[in-house]
Order: C-alpha cells, then structure tokens, then sequence
C-alpha cells in the first residue's frame, strides 16, 4: 500500500474512532442525567456545551490529521463510528452502568440510614425529654409565679402613710 493510501486509512480510522469517542462521552452524559435529575434548562446547557467542546475535538481532529481540510470520507467515518457504538455497545454501556450507580447510590443511603439511626432515636428521646422540661418548667413557673410578683402598692395605704409621717 502506498503511504498517500495508509495515511487516508488511518484518518478515516481516526475518524470512526472520534465518532466512537464522541458518542461514549455524551453517554457518560446521559448517564448522570439517569443517576441525577435535571431540569430541562440544565439539560439544554449540557448539550450546549457538550456540542461546542464536540465541535472542537472534531476541529483539532482534523487539523492534526488531515491540515484542516473537511473531507466527506471523515464526516461518514464520524458517523459510521457513531452508529456502530450506539447499535452495540451505547445500551448495554448506558442502561449497566446506570443501573449500577443507582444500586451503590441505593446501597450506601441504607448503609447511611443504618448508621443514622441511633441518632434519629437519639433525637426523637431528645425531643420527647425537652418537651417533659419545658412542661415541668412551666408548671414550677406557674406555682411561683404568684409568689414571685411584686405586691401592688394601694393608693390608699401610701395615703395613710404620707397623713401619718405628717401629723
């Protein structure tokens, strides 16, 4: 083979490769998106920058490969590549791995939930004991709250004092 042929080989290879590389990345993607809910505005600005880095990854691509010059060949190589992923392995690869994180996800939060519980129990005993304090409290306060309160002065006693300090 000759080395102009080898060379176009091995930048259509690349070129299915990078179509290949692609499609695992915006897996990964839909991955966290199954793991982790998100709303559609965070959803729209994954793509967003899912697509622009793309386009990117796609350009120093080819301008490593081939001088920057888009050749037909390169762009079915991407898609040829995007297509054998996503019919064999995309969802195997999305749908396991998905379903794998959400079961150590579910597993550590009963682990969690296991070690927790004591103090929820811890708590709940808490609570149930300052709201007993807070009734004793406030029924001690009722008792000497009248033992407690400043005798109100009569008018009529300070009258007499003032008419006996005169006379």
């Amino acid at each position: 083979m000759s080395d102009a042929i080898s060379m176009e080989m091995r930048f259509f290879l690349a070129s299915v490769l990078s179509g290949i590389i692609l499609l695992i990345v915006y897996d990964v993607i839909r991955i966290i998106r199954r793991v982790i809910k998100h709303a559609w505005f965070f959803v729209a600005l994954e793509d967003l920058i899912f697509w622009l880095l793309s386009g990117l990854f796609i350009f120093r691509m080819m301008y490593e490969m081939n001088n920057g010059t888009i050749r037909g060949f390169a762009v079915l190589g991407m898609l040829l590549g995007m297509i054998i992923y996503n019919q064999s392995l995309s969802p195997f690869f999305v749908k396991g791995l998905s379903e794998f994180i959400l079961l150590v996800k579910r597993g550590i939060a009963k682990v969690l939930r296991f070690l927790s519980k004591p103090v929820r129990i811890a708590c709940r005993g808490g609570k149930r004991w300052l709201r007993f304090m807070k009734k004793q409290v406030t029924k001690i306060g009722r008792k000497l709250s009248p033992i407690l309160k400043k005798p109100k002065k009569d008018s009529t006693i300070e009258s007499n004092e003032n008419e006996n300090e005169k006379g």
